[in-house]
Protein backbone atom coordinates (compact mmCIF):
# COMPACT_ATOMS: atom_id res chain seq x y z
CA UNK A 1 0.00 0.00 0.00
CA UNK A 2 3.12 2.65 0.77
CA UNK A 3 4.65 1.78 -2.56
CA UNK A 4 0.95 2.54 -4.10
CA UNK A 5 0.51 5.69 -2.39
CA UNK A 6 4.56 6.87 -3.35
CA UNK A 7 4.07 6.23 -6.99
CA UNK A 8 0.71 7.86 -6.72
CA UNK A 9 2.56 10.90 -5.35
CA UNK A 10 5.28 11.09 -8.30
CA UNK A 11 2.79 10.63 -10.50
CA UNK A 12 0.80 13.84 -9.70
CA UNK A 13 3.85 15.51 -9.06
CA UNK A 14 4.78 15.20 -12.47
CA UNK A 15 1.26 16.04 -13.82
CA UNK A 16 1.40 19.55 -11.37
CA UNK A 17 3.43 21.53 -13.39
CA UNK A 18 5.47 22.34 -15.98
CA UNK A 19 5.12 21.29 -20.29
CA UNK A 20 3.22 18.00 -20.46
CA UNK A 21 4.03 15.74 -23.20
CA UNK A 22 1.92 16.66 -26.33
CA UNK A 23 1.42 20.29 -24.47
CA UNK A 24 3.02 23.52 -25.74
CA UNK A 25 3.60 26.55 -24.09
CA UNK A 26 2.17 29.97 -25.40
CA UNK A 27 1.87 33.48 -24.12
CA UNK A 28 -1.55 34.20 -22.72
CA UNK A 29 -4.51 35.29 -23.95
CA UNK A 30 -4.99 38.87 -22.18
CA UNK A 31 -6.88 40.95 -24.33
CA UNK A 32 -10.59 39.83 -26.84
CA UNK A 33 -10.53 43.77 -27.25
CA UNK A 34 -7.24 45.23 -28.12
CA UNK A 35 -4.50 46.24 -25.67
CA UNK A 36 -7.08 48.84 -23.67
CA UNK A 37 -9.38 45.97 -22.82
CA UNK A 38 -6.26 44.20 -20.58
CA UNK A 39 -6.69 43.79 -17.53
CA UNK A 40 -4.66 44.16 -14.65
CA UNK A 41 -5.24 45.00 -11.09
CA UNK A 42 -2.26 47.24 -9.74
CA UNK A 43 -2.15 49.18 -6.22
CA UNK A 44 -1.91 52.95 -6.50
CA UNK A 45 1.80 52.88 -5.16
CA UNK A 46 4.68 51.00 -3.80
CA UNK A 47 7.68 52.11 -1.59
CA UNK A 48 11.39 51.32 -3.00
CA UNK A 49 12.67 47.67 -1.84
CA UNK A 50 9.15 46.53 -1.00
CA UNK A 51 7.85 43.46 -2.89
CA UNK A 52 3.98 44.47 -4.26
CA UNK A 53 1.62 42.34 -6.33
CA UNK A 54 0.07 43.02 -9.58
CA UNK A 55 -2.63 40.48 -10.98
CA UNK A 56 -3.29 39.83 -14.92
CA UNK A 57 -6.23 38.03 -16.39
CA UNK A 58 -6.48 35.85 -18.70
CA UNK A 59 -8.42 33.53 -20.79
CA UNK A 60 -8.46 29.85 -21.98
CA UNK A 61 -11.11 29.38 -25.02
CA UNK A 62 -11.72 25.51 -23.80
CA UNK A 63 -11.30 23.62 -21.11
CA UNK A 64 -8.00 22.22 -22.58
CA UNK A 65 -5.95 25.28 -22.04
CA UNK A 66 -4.02 25.54 -18.90
CA UNK A 67 -2.65 28.24 -16.78
CA UNK A 68 0.79 28.59 -17.15
CA UNK A 69 3.72 30.73 -15.01
CA UNK A 70 3.73 34.38 -14.51
CA UNK A 71 7.16 35.97 -15.50
CA UNK A 72 8.90 39.19 -14.23
CA UNK A 73 12.09 40.93 -15.07
CA UNK A 74 12.56 44.32 -13.64
CA UNK A 75 15.26 47.03 -15.08
CA UNK A 76 15.37 49.92 -13.38
CA UNK A 77 12.23 51.15 -13.61
CA UNK A 78 10.47 49.13 -15.83
CA UNK A 79 8.68 45.97 -15.11
CA UNK A 80 8.36 43.22 -18.20
CA UNK A 81 5.19 40.73 -16.87
CA UNK A 82 4.81 37.27 -19.11
CA UNK A 83 2.05 35.30 -18.47
CA UNK A 84 1.78 31.56 -20.14
CA UNK A 85 -0.76 29.01 -20.85
CA UNK A 86 -0.23 25.36 -21.91
CA UNK A 87 -2.00 23.92 -24.65
CA UNK A 88 -2.49 20.64 -26.25
CA UNK A 89 -0.71 20.07 -29.48
CA UNK A 90 -2.45 19.13 -32.90
CA UNK A 91 -5.33 19.05 -34.77
CA UNK A 92 -7.41 15.91 -33.43
CA UNK A 93 -8.15 17.14 -29.93
CA UNK A 94 -11.25 17.26 -28.65
CA UNK A 95 -11.71 19.77 -25.97
CA UNK A 96 -14.57 20.92 -23.93
CA UNK A 97 -16.46 24.20 -24.77
CA UNK A 98 -15.24 25.77 -21.21
CA UNK A 99 -14.42 29.65 -21.56
CA UNK A 100 -12.19 30.17 -18.52
CA UNK A 101 -11.01 33.00 -16.88
CA UNK A 102 -7.54 32.74 -15.28
CA UNK A 103 -5.65 35.07 -12.59
CA UNK A 104 -1.80 34.96 -12.64
CA UNK A 105 -0.16 36.79 -9.71
CA UNK A 106 3.55 38.44 -10.27
CA UNK A 107 5.62 39.94 -7.48
CA UNK A 108 7.37 43.05 -8.42
CA UNK A 109 10.02 44.65 -6.50
CA UNK A 110 11.44 48.36 -7.77
CA UNK A 111 14.89 49.40 -6.24
CA UNK A 112 14.47 52.66 -6.89
CA UNK A 113 11.68 55.69 -6.69
CA UNK A 114 10.22 57.13 -9.66
CA UNK A 115 7.20 56.53 -11.59
CA UNK A 116 7.69 53.00 -12.83
CA UNK A 117 6.06 51.29 -15.65
CA UNK A 118 4.64 47.29 -15.81
CA UNK A 119 4.82 45.85 -19.12
CA UNK A 120 1.98 43.47 -19.63
CA UNK A 121 2.69 41.05 -22.61
CA UNK A 122 0.54 38.72 -24.13
CA UNK A 123 -0.95 37.87 -27.08
CA UNK A 124 -5.09 38.29 -28.45
CA UNK A 125 -7.63 35.21 -29.48
CA UNK A 126 -5.83 35.08 -32.95
CA UNK A 127 -1.95 35.02 -31.56
CA UNK A 128 -1.49 38.78 -32.01
CA UNK A 129 0.79 40.41 -29.66
CA UNK A 130 -0.91 42.57 -27.15
CA UNK A 131 1.39 44.99 -24.85
CA UNK A 132 -0.49 46.94 -21.91
CA UNK A 133 1.30 49.37 -19.52
CA UNK A 134 0.36 50.74 -16.35
CA UNK A 135 1.92 53.17 -14.70
CA UNK A 136 2.29 53.63 -10.44
CA UNK A 137 4.47 55.86 -8.24
CA UNK A 138 7.31 54.39 -6.36
CA UNK A 139 8.01 56.14 -3.17
CA UNK A 140 11.75 56.07 -1.73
Amino acid sequence: MHRLLSLLGVLLAACAGGTAPGEQRLPAIISYAGPDSVRVSVPAGARAGAPFTVTIEAYGPSGCVRQGETEVTVSGLVARVRPWRYEPRGEEIACTAIFQIFQHPASITFAEPGTATIRVEGVGPDETPVVAERRLPIAP
